[in-house]
């Protein structure tokens, strides 16, 4: 007989079928299954075939299955086969051997509709029933995997963070247990490798390992400070000593985590600022340097007694550059000195200060034979710097004499007077050699200059002493030159007062010529102006006693070259006429250039009779007013170019509203047609109409089409991208063919043309579609502006080129003569209609339109015209215009030339 399959959904029900159990074990399992049923954690129980035999909710509800769902099935049942994997070896090595396993992770899905993921925290404890089946007991941590998972990931990103770091970062337990967190950056700042990674502050021990004995004071008491202060942020400076030897400066700032107010942990940075400090240092070196050159230069200028300075100066310069013995001595010249290679450098002393524990060697008046190698490079001005006077590489008694002074280093600088050489200033070293930095040079060069101010200043001093008694017996002799210096600074102010307030090129020349000769009393003054491309000079002005000789006269540069030629240089001169003026006689003349930075404008002349001599007062005046009057003429012809500029922007200003306003009504009134006449095709009843329209049409778009034509013609005419095509025009044919077009114009409006041609008309050689433009923008000129019954006259012939090219009265526009020209052809087209002659030569001007000329309002852009003058000169031809006698007549010439084979 079958016993009844078990009840697994109770405690109760196990022991009913468990029996006898103990009763000590039954109550702990009660106890334990009742916590685990209510906790969040999961829980189960399995017997020895891997079925559960109880489950918490918390457990059941992460696999998505029920607790009657778990019950009585095996694990392979509930789970997925690679999570069932997992747990049964466990599960069996606990029944097994009867030890717990405590905290095994895994990760598996279960076989549940929901298919749930589970990251498993699990122990297991081994249970014994009285039936001897084993009993098992997993506890499930799925949501703590979670935060551990992220804790981690945060973890590995500071750690990736802190070890990218340049600075290091140092951490510390609540033992003061020091972890560098940058290893990398502490070996690249202090040179050591990992395992000989010293401790940085702010957890250095009381040894102060490795930190500069003149900051472990700082250090030590920063520590302090930091150990005592919850909370407390410190930040210190001070040197540590690198793998090499050397000292780095560092800068640590650290901070303390406090907890119940015990210290829990300590974070520190350290920063390399070794390149921070040395710059501090040199800046303040400098700053040093730069406070003592002022002192010295202030003495310099306070005072004039030398020796004062010279003393002043050594001492300075001993205690600044803390040397043990500063000399200033001064050259002794004798001629066997300055035979080179045979002189001794012998000086005379001057000046001494010492520093502690020196001797004075101011008796020591001669350098050693070995230094007079250096005469040249002294009397040069170049300096010398011995690091080490106990080198092998110097001579023995050299070394020897150097020795016995007490110098093992030396810094020689020559002090120059001018070009002439005075002495040297020289710093020694007595105790130990020395390298003698690039600062340290250039202060003593900066000294060295400013002692050679003050050596000049004093000599100059002596000097001003000695020429004081001279000046006194010259003050009266130059009081006289000062009144006429007085007169003749009045008269430059009161002619460029003149000058300047006129903008008058002739006023500005009539005042000066006439000032000059009056003040210096001159019989004759004139000004000139150049023409430097022609190589003339043209006298514009000239004031003279009696009657003007040489105003207007041009005079060529290349007649008389030994005058034009200083002129033009900006050179004045004197001289006094050697053989008489047949005009003038025998004078003297003073001529100066009137020039400025950009050239010579003109020159002014003086006269006067032959044995009087311009001083220098005179010649300083002339120049002064040359300058003056430079500068008003360059004023006034930038006036006038000014002025000039701005009536033909007014012009183009004017052009352009005009070119707007034509333009825009011009373009838009096709428009405006071809939009009337798509309105009426659309409309349009009869088939006539509807071709009326379409005439209107094409008629309106072609003249839309020239009118951009010509704005693009005209475009490329002024770009000179117009190209032409040379080839032979029958007239005879041809001119017929331009005409025909306007037949039945000049019908409808009950006009005249007449054509004219010679009895032989013979071809020519030119381009074929510039010709034909030019002459039908003339006829539709000329049936423009004539008025009914009017006549129109077209005329063709040929004229001889030397006469076609001669100077005409008439306005006329004129292109360069082209070689190998058999002949011109002339083309005239006349109307009936008067053209003021202030509007002829306008006529040409592009959107240019004669106000009120156009009583049949047929409209235009003012580009025919402008468009004809482009292409005539393309052509190189000319075109002419006049108006006489109620007829205007367009003259066009062009060259013509023979066929080429």
């Amino acid at each position: 007989m079958n016993s009844p399959e078990p009840d697994f959904r109770s405690l109760e029900s196990i022991e009913a079928q468990i029996t006898p159990i103990d009763q000590a074990q039954k109550l702990v399992l009660e106890s334990f299954f009742a916590a685990a049923s209510a906790a969040s954690i999961g829980f189960c129980i399995y017997d020895a075939e891997m079925r559960f035999l109880a489950i918490n909710e918390a457990l059941a509800e992460r696999n998505g299955l029920s607790i009657a769902a778990h019950l009585g099935r095996s694990i392979r049942e509930v789970l997925s086969v690679g999570l069932s994997e997992m747990l049964e070896p466990l599960c069996r090595q606990v029944l097994e051997t009867g030890e717990p396993i405590i905290n095994v992770e895994f990760q598996g899905e279960s076989l549940s509709p929901s298919g749930n993921e589970h990251y498993v925290v699990a122990s297991y404890f081994p249970v014994s029933l009285p039936d001897g089946k084993g009993v098992g007991v997993i506890l499930e941590l799925t949501s703590n995997r979670h935060i551990i998972t992220v804790l981690r990931n945060h973890e590995a990103r500071f750690r990736s963070l802190v070890q990218s770091s340049y600075d290091i970062i140092t951490l510390t337990d609540a033992r003061f247990n020091t972890t560098t967190q940058t290893p990398d950056a502490q070996t690249r700042i202090l040179g050591y490798l990992p395992p000989e990674l010293p401790p940085l502050f702010p957890f250095l021990g009381s040894e102060l390992l490795l930190v500069h004995p003149d900051d472990a004071g700082k250090v030590e008491a920063a520590r302090q400070e930091l150990l005592a202060k919850p909370g407390h942020l410190i930040q210190v400076e001070y040197r540590m000593q690198r793998a090499d030897g050397t000292w780095v400066w560092l800068e640590s700032i650290g901070t303390n985590w406090f907890h119940n107010p015990q210290i829990r942990a300590v974070v520190g940075n350290t920063r390399d600022i070794n390149r921070r400090k040395q710059a501090e240092t040199a800046l303040q070196q400098q700053i040093e340097r730069e406070r003592l050159l002022r002192r010295i230069a202030l003495r310099i200028r306070g005072s004039l007694d030398l020796n004062d300075i010279l003393n002043t100066t050594a001492t300075e310069i001993c205690q600044f550059l803390k040397a043990d013995r500063v000399l200033i001595k001064r050259y002794q010249s004798t001629e066997n000195f300055m035979r080179k290679g045979n002189g001794e450098l012998k000086f005379s002393a001057v000046v001494e200060a010492l520093g502690s524990g020196s001797t004075s060697c101011l008796h020591q008046t001669q350098f050693h034979s070995s230094l007079n190698r250096y005469l040249d490079q002294f009397q040069a001005g170049i300096k010398e710097a011995i690091d080490d006077l106990n080198s092998p590489a110097l001579p023995n008694d050299f070394r020897e004499w150097a020795a016995q002074l007490q110098i093992r280093a030396c810094l020689i600088m020559p002090i120059l007077v001018g070009d002439q050489f005075w002495g040297l200033l020289v710093a020694h070293q007595c105790h130990h050699s020395r390298h003698w930095e690039d600062s340290e040079v250039e202060l003593l060069e900066q000294l060295a200059t400013q002692l050679s101010i003050a050596i000049q200043q004093s000599e100059l001093y002596q000097r001003i002493q000695d020429l004081n008694d001279c000046l006194e017996m010259e003050v009266e002799a130059r009081t006289t030159q000062l009144k006429l210096a007085f007169n003749f600074e009045e008269t430059l102010k009161r002619i460029t007062d003149r000058v300047r307030d006129s903008l008058d090129e002739d006023q500005i020349l009539q005042a000066v010529v006439r000032e000059l000769a009056q003040v210096i009393g001159v019989h004759c003054c004139n000004a000139s102006l150049y023409d430097l491309e022609q190589g003339t000079s043209t006298t514009c002005y000239e004031y003279a006693n009696s009657m003007s000789l040489y105003q207007g006269r041009v005079s060529q540069f290349s007649a008389v070259p030994e005058i034009y030629t200083q002129l033009l240089e900006g050179q004045y001169f004197q001289f006094c006429s050697l053989v008489p003026n047949t005009e003038r006689g025998r004078v003297t003349m003073l001529a100066c250039p009137i020039l400025d930075d950009q050239g010579v404008i003109g020159d002014l002349w003086l006269i006067h009779q032959a044995d009087y001599a311009f001083n220098d007062q005179d010649v300083r005046l002339v120049q002064q007013v040359a300058n003056q009057c430079a500068i008003a003429i360059r004023q006034a012809r930038l006036y006038e170019a000014s002025q000039v500029q701005i009536q033909e922007l007014e012009r183009l200003n004017q052009l352009k509203d005009d070119f707007l306003s034509t333009v825009s009504h011009e373009l838009r009134t096709p428009l405006a047609n071809m939009k009337m006449a798509i309105h009426m095709l659309r409309s349009a009843p009869t088939p006539e109409r509807q071709e009326r329209y379409m005439q209107i049409l094409e008629a309106e778009c072609n003249r839309e089409t020239e009118l951009i034509n010509d704005l693009l013609d005209l475009q490329r005419l002024e770009n000179e991208s117009y190209g032409t095509v040379i080839e032979p025009i029958d007239l005879q044919t041809w001119i017929p063919e331009i005409v025909n077009p306007f037949l039945s114009r000049i019908r409808s409006r009950q006009q005249q043309l007449q054509i004219n041609l010679p009895p032989q008309i013979e071809a020519i050689q030119s381009d074929r579609r510039c010709l034909e433009r030019i002459l039908a923008e003339l006829l539709n000129n000329a049936c423009k502006y004539t008025s009914p019954k009017g006549t129109i006259a077209l005329e063709v012939k040929f004229q001889n080129p030397a006469l076609a090219n001669r100077t005409s009265t008439n306005w006329a526009l004129k292109g360069p003569t082209q070689k190998n020209q058999t002949s011109v052809v002339c083309f005239t087209v006349s109307n009936q209609a008067a053209v003021s002659q202030f509007e002829l030569p306008r006529m040409f001007e592009k959107f240019y339109r004669i106000p009120k000329s156009d009583p049949w309002q047929q409209g235009g852009t003012g580009l025919g015209l402008a468009l004809v003058k482009k292409l005539v000169e393309t052509l190189q031809g000319t075109i002419s215009a006049e108006s006489e006698n109620g007829w205007t007549t367009f003259t066009v010439q062009l060259p013509t030339f023979a066929e080429t084979e």
